[in-house]
């Protein structure tokens, strides 16, 4: 058993992580100020605790630590939306930078030794190569991607300053599935075409269609994570989280017309503010241990699908 305090515990990531975490048999606490996370997305179980706070309240934070008192902390809590960072990017960087410097500094006072940070393929920009490696250029392109690399730079710093802890900046590709609500600002495409497709409303894309991403399932994302958790190693390290498979928006529209038998209509609209062209993960590092992504697209298509369907 595992003392987890997780930010953002009641997330679409981040209730899925904390539902395998809590089968795991490890006491969790979720952080968390529901802006965009939701309770129902948390069971009911003697091994968790949940507070409400944001992760920029100092006072707060360091309280719930201390009280906690965790053995690692996983961070999640964001502001996941790179069309809104582009538009207040004050709010963003108050969240994503700020907060996440809150988070890391409670942690190093605390004495907490294991940390885990959620990073973004965003930090890329416009790929010059693909796949892409951990050591390949980094240009963020929005205020989101800025502060994500931002939060990298300053977990080295505690990892650095903190004799014998670990940290682990993982930068996650385009995750899907089951919890992703598509009228959030923050849900990604998978999630917004499948309750379209549920409605039997027309599918709207942004550009041509022929933008590529690397789409990982939530469920393999997060047996990921928590092998971070169980992990022994010390030190900083930075990986990638995808599945080294590039889909365009394109494929995931034939996905979908596989998943619903039919073929939706389909509307284009501009690019989006931000928006890199192609991204597709080098995962070689996150797959040493053994770890591979074992959803096959369609089959997180379908149970997307169904989920959404579920929903009403």
């Amino acid at each position: 058993m595992v003392r987890v305090l997780v930010t953002g515990g009641a997330g679409f990531i981040g209730s899925h992580l904390v539902d395998r975490l809590l089968d795991g048999g490890d006491r969790v606490c979720v952080y968390d100020d529901f802006s965009t996370g939701s309770r129902t997305n948390l069971r009911s179980a003697a091994e968790l605790e949940v507070v409400e706070g944001d992760i920029r309240d100092e006072n707060r934070f360091a309280a719930t630590v201390g009280d906690f008192a965790p053995e690692a902390v996983i961070h999640l809590a964001a502001n996941a939306s790179v069309s809104q960072s582009c538009e207040d990017p004050l709010l963003t960087h108050s969240v994503n930078s700020r907060g996440t410097l809150v988070v890391l500094e409670s942690c190093r006072r605390a004495g907490v030794r294991r940390l885990l940070y959620a990073s973004s393929a965003a930090v890329y920009g416009q790929a010059t190569k693909l796949p892409i490696a951990e050591e390949d250029p980094k240009t963020p392109e929005s205020p989101y991607a800025i502060d994500k690399l931002a939060g990298e730079m300053y977990l080295r710093f505690v990892v650095d300053q903190t004799p014998g802890s670990a940290g682990v900046a993982m930068r996650f590709f385009n995750v899907y599935g089951p919890r992703q609500h598509p009228d959030s600002p923050y849900s990604g495409v998978i999630s917004r075409f499948a309750e379209r497709v549920a409605a039997g409303r027309p599918l709207r894309i942004d550009g041509d269609g022929h933008q590529t991403r690397d789409f990982v399932y939530v469920g393999d994302l997060v047996r990921r994570i928590e092998g971070y958790l169980r992990d022994k190693a010390f030190g900083f390290e930075v990986a990638n989280l995808g599945t080294g498979v590039p889909t365009s928006i394109l494929d995931l529209v034939r996905g979908f017309a596989v998943a619903a038998g039919r073929t939706p209509e389909v509307q284009h609209g501009p690019p989006r503010v931000g928006d890199v062209r192609h991204s597709c993960a080098d995962a070689g590092r996150a797959m040493a241990s053994g770890w591979r992504a074992e959803v096959p697209l369609a089959e997180g298509l379908s149970r997307v699908l169904s989920w959404q369907r579920a929903q009403g």
